[in-house]
């Protein structure tokens, strides 16, 4: 880090840092829905039902071929 204090922080920064934390937080979320719509047994339904919370059908089928 080149910022030795939070306000010294460019505003994109921050939010770039805030979305990346949130996303990681979402994961599990996430997971438990892939899980719980055909998840291993049935990847291609899991594949096909993207969670509400999920950016983009990029990043979940991202996040599916990573559970795969």
């Amino acid at each position: 880090m080149r910022f030795h204090k939070w306000d010294s922080v460019p505003e994109d920064v921050k939010t770039f840092m805030y979305e990346k934390l949130e996303w990681k937080r979402n994961r599990g979320v996430l997971s438990q829905h892939w899980k719980n719509n055909g998840g291993k047994t049935n990847p291609r339904l899991a594949r096909s039902n993207m969670h509400g919370d999920c950016r983009n059908q990029e990043d979940w089928n991202h996040l599916c071929d990573y559970w795969e």
